[in-house]
C-alpha cells in the first residue's frame, strides 16, 4: 500500500495525537473520574433535600382552619400547594438527572480507563508501518532521480 504525502502528514498528526494523549492520560483519567463523583453526590444531596422538603408538606396541609375558609386562605393553601409542588418536581428531577449522568460518566471512564496504553500501542504499530512506508517512498524517489 503507497501512502501520498498527504497521507503521510495525516498519518504522523494522527501519530502524534495518540502519542500525546497516552502521556496525559494518567493525569486526566483521575481528574475524569472526580467529575462523575461530584455529580452523584450532588445528585444524593438534591435527592435527600426532595425528601426533607416533601415531608415539609405534610406540616402545612392544616394551614386550613376548622369551618373558617375564607377566600385569601384557599389561595394561600393553593399556592403553597403549587409551590411545593414544584419545588418536589425540580429538586427530584434534578437530582435523578445528576445521578443518572454520574452513573452515564463512570460507566464511559471505566470503560476507557487503560485507553492511553492502547493509544500507545496503535501508534508504535503504525509508526513502525509508517517508517518502512517513508524508506520505500524515500528510495524510490533516489531511484528515480
Amino acid at each position: 500500500m503507497k501512502l501520498t504525502e498527504e497521507e503521510m502528514l495525516k498519518v504522523e498528526k494522527l501519530l502524534s495525537g495518540f502519542e500525546k494523549r497516552a502521556r496525559t492520560s494518567k493525569w486526566s483519567r483521575w481528574v475524569s473520574l472526580a467529575i462523575p463523583l461530584f455529580l452523584l453526590g450532588s445528585g444524593v444531596y438534591l435527592l435527600s433535600m426532595w425528601h426533607r422538603v416533601s415531608g415539609l408538606q405534610s406540616a402545612y396541609d392544616g394551614l386550613l382552619p376548622e369551618g373558617q375558609i375564607v377566600g385569601s386562605d384557599v389561595e394561600r393553601y393553593v399556592e403553597m400547594q403549587v409551590i411545593f409542588l414544584w419545588s418536589n418536581l425540580m429538586i427530584y428531577g434534578a437530582g435523578l438527572l445528576q445521578i443518572v449522568v454520574g452513573i452515564s460518566l463512570s460507566i464511559k471512564n471505566a470503560m476507557d480507563w487503560n485507553k492511553g496504553t492502547r493509544d500507545l500501542l496503535i501508534a508504535k504499530i503504525l509508526r513502525s508501518k509508517w517508517e518502512d512506508e517513508k524508506a520505500n517512498y524515500d528510495a524510490a524517489i533516489q531511484r528515480d532521480n
